[in-house]
């Protein structure tokens, strides 16, 4: 745990859930857990997977009820369900924010539209992605984009014909958020974009921001800090993540799929924490 702050946080973001009377989810999987001086023991709570989750119904584990947006997510080719409210995706941190017409482009739409919803939070009206390629290039050129913000695959269509209809000399920030990065791609990016901030967030549609590239390390080694409203955990090798925030469907030490190593910090960087992605 890295400070007294987050343990404060967490003990009331526990105390809320397991009290909820919107939803049981999480208390039925803490059921066989005491109380010590009325609270919860974080470090023995049960760690749990995407499966845990596809096995229990939507409306089932919904801790908000309200003003929902509701998006689909993958879990080896089995869909499954997870909501935010408008305040959450506002209040979500994507890192600082140097563009005015940016093209969000995700392979998934729900990834497109959530991220939309959060640049017109901040007054920032976005181009959208079109099923056709090369109509959005098209359509970005006449917008005049700045900045692209996607993951690693939608970024890397852009690149061959995206020349033809804006330069990549004027854009001044690509931010990739994707749970699979390759360092030989970022230098790729640098090398297509050489004007543009790259920022690089280690992410999850279920989960939202886990971690964001060091900049003080970024020239020699891809490490990464957790955002401050959220927990980082390793189990066998595989990064486990907590939210500290009260979403419609928490996330509660949640077991991803990414791979991880914690490391020493050697930066100035404000966390405590650091850690690489494993291949």
């Amino acid at each position: 745990m890295e400070n007294k702050k987050k343990k404060l946080k967490l003990q009331k973001l526990i105390g809320l859930i397991y009290n909820s009377k919107k939803s049981k989810f999480y208390k039925n999987i803490w059921k066989n857990l005491y109380f010590k001086n009325r609270k919860i023991d974080f470090v023995n709570l049960p760690i749990i997977g995407a499966k845990d989750i596809i096995k229990c119904k939507f409306d089932k584990r919904i801790y908000i009820k309200n003003g929902l947006f509701v998006k689909i997510v993958y879990h080896e080719n089995i869909p499954f369900l997870i909501a935010r409210t408008k305040s959450d995706i506002s209040k979500e941190n994507y890192g600082e924010i140097s563009y005015e017409r940016p093209l969000v482009f995700f392979e998934s739409s729900h990834e497109s539209i959530e991220k939309s919803i959060w640049l017109s939070s901040k007054k920032i009206l976005p181009i959208l992605e079109e099923e056709n390629t090369n109509l959005t290039l098209m359509i970005s050129g006449r917008y005049g984009i700045d900045s692209i913000l996607g993951d690693s695959k939608s970024i890397a269509r852009i690149i061959p014909d995206g020349s033809r209809h804006f330069d990549y000399r004027k854009i001044k920030n690509v931010t990739i958020m994707d749970c699979k990065l390759e360092r030989s791609f970022i230098k790729f990016l640098s090398d297509i974009f050489p004007s543009a901030k790259i920022e690089i967030i280690i992410s999850l549609p279920e989960t939202g921001p886990l971690g964001f590239v060091c900049q003080e390390n970024k020239k020699n080694n891809l490490i990464f800090h957790p955002p401050d409203d959220t927990i980082i955990e390793v189990n066998n090798g595989y990064l486990v993540a907590t939210r500290l925030i009260l979403l419609p469907t928490p996330i509660i030490k949640y077991k991803t799929g990414i791979k991880i190593a914690m490391e020493k910090r050697n930066c100035s960087c404000k966390s405590e924490l650091s850690f690489s992605l494993q291949n």
